[in-house]
């Protein structure tokens, strides 16, 4: 049986000529493949029929040649009711390799905790998109293992690392967070007055209800 150029596991798409063909050859990981003819009868996950090995070529082909430079980023949250080293997270995550940016002070405002803190980690690695829907189960191994990385380093200060993965294209740091704040100065001005006139009329009805001295 000559398939020896693939294997269960194995990623494969139908080759150019048979792509219109109206049988539609499926794409998918290899489930099975059994002896038929000279090149084997492939089956390929969530499809009941099995196709012959020469309708077949290897998906990953493509996706290799496409694989670029990617950024993976991760929220690094520090709560204060936790007692939170900031400084000692943000220089043991630097040493591993991670790039760190913290919070910018403009949004301190915004948080529930005066303790409370963010940073955001970013690697670099080879990936073949910036959908995690799209990528391999290789490559999305390997941004579960940096995840656990820093989720391993984080913990130990009293912090927990959330939302990892593919950064898109022109994404800013800490725009999944606060949106378009990060580049509207006077929308966050604003923000920060609508919460400040909150806590102030929370005081005042405090004071009228006896509560506050």
């Amino acid at each position: 049986m000559k398939t020896t150029r693939f294997k269960v596991g194995d990623r494969v798409r139908p080759r150019p000529e048979w792509r219109e063909d109206p049988n539609r050859v499926p794409s998918g990981r290899i489930v099975r493949i059994e002896s038929w003819g000279d090149c084997g009868a492939i089956h390929v996950e969530g499809e009941r029929r099995a196709f012959a090995g020469y309708v077949f070529e290897h998906a990953l082909e493509e996706a290799s040649m496409s694989k670029q430079r990617r950024k993976v980023t991760g929220l690094v949250v520090f709560s204060g009711e936790l007692d939170p080293d900031v400084e000692g997270a943000t220089a043991e995550l630097r040493q591993h390799g991670f790039e760190v940016v913290r919070m910018p002070e403009k949004f301190r405002r915004l948080l529930l905790h005066p303790r409370d803190d963010f940073a955001e980690v970013a690697k670099t690695v080879r990936l073949s998109s910036d959908d995690w829907e799209k990528l391999t189960a290789a490559e999305q191994k390997i941004l579960n293992e940096i995840w656990d990385e820093a989720r391993k380093i984080a913990a130990r200060y009293g912090a927990e690392v959330d939302s990892f993965g593919p950064a898109q294209p022109g994404e800013q740091p800490f725009e999944v967070e606060f949106g378009e704040l990060v580049n509207d100065d006077a929308k966050l001005a604003a923000e920060i007055e609508k919460i400040d006139d909150e806590m102030i009329m929370g005081v005042e009805r405090a004071r009228a209800w006896g509560r506050l001295g």
